[in-house]
């Protein structure tokens, strides 16, 4: 099932429950994208234990969602990071559709109603044009192959390679400065050598990314805040 638990404390908003046949154990996390509560459920479990379960950690829940950052729409005159570097959306009629990044601020036209989804796509673009060079040139210097490059809007990983050498990657990543981009693809080409996290693979990304732990490091104070960037998945609209 995939419910909503109506409010029954102020303070706390409501949750959404997943039931999985896997679970062995209640688990409670935050949508970062939402900023919602999601609790996952294992088969048989009543609805009074659930209630009791969030009563129990009402106060966890309500700490957690008051200390995610607040959430950036990418509409006229919003403030946000673009390569790392902050950048404001200028809207004006006589500027081209085409969004442009010039002198700490992102250009466009057109229809007010259609910025957001044309400074998406756009970054969107962005995004992988940067990520398809940079996994190229990585995969080159290890002497890999490397497959279908995508971009997307993921929840919670930066990155992913399957067995066959696709690579995935979350278009926020084009918010963040350079070298955190740079470290992402690094650390996921280096799955085509190594799909797993062993001492051997972290020496295969020192070999392309001098500054490893310096990028993680940056990810995980600044990572919540970029998945608060842009429309929640679903929330986007079509624009020509």
């Amino acid at each position: 099932m995939a419910d909503i638990i109506p409010r029954n404390v102020a303070t706390v908003p409501s949750v959404e429950i997943r039931q999985n046949p896997r679970a062995k154990r209640l688990t409670l996390r935050i949508d970062k994208h939402h900023a919602v509560p999601v609790l996952t459920v294992p088969k048989g479990i009543s609805m009074g234990q659930i209630q009791s379960f969030l009563d129990k950690h009402k106060g966890w829940i309500a700490d957690r969602v008051a200390a995610l950052p607040e959430g950036i729409r990418l509409v006229p005159d919003a403030a946000f990071p673009f390569r790392g570097a902050p950048h404001i959306i200028r809207h004006e009629a006589g500027f081209p559709r085409e969004p442009l990044a010039c002198e700490g601020e992102v250009r466009l036209g057109g229809p007010v109603d259609h910025v957001e989804p044309r400074v998406l796509r756009w970054l969107r673009r962005c995004a992988r044009t940067r990520l398809v060079e940079r996994a190229t040139y990585h995969a080159q210097s290890l002497g890999v192959s490397i497959g279908r490059i995508s971009v997307r809007d993921t929840k919670s990983r930066w990155g992913s390679c399957t067995a066959t050498g696709n690579l995935n990657f979350s278009w926020r990543l084009i918010l963040a400065p350079d070298a955190i981009l740079d470290y992402v693809a690094a650390h996921e080409v280096a799955h085509r050598v190594e799909m797993n996290h062993s001492p051997r693979f972290w020496a295969e990304v020192d070999r392309l990314c001098a500054n490893r732990s310096a990028a993680r490091q940056w990810l995980r104070r600044h990572g919540d805040g970029l998945m608060r960037i842009g429309p929640p998945p679903g929330g986007e609209s079509a624009a020509d």
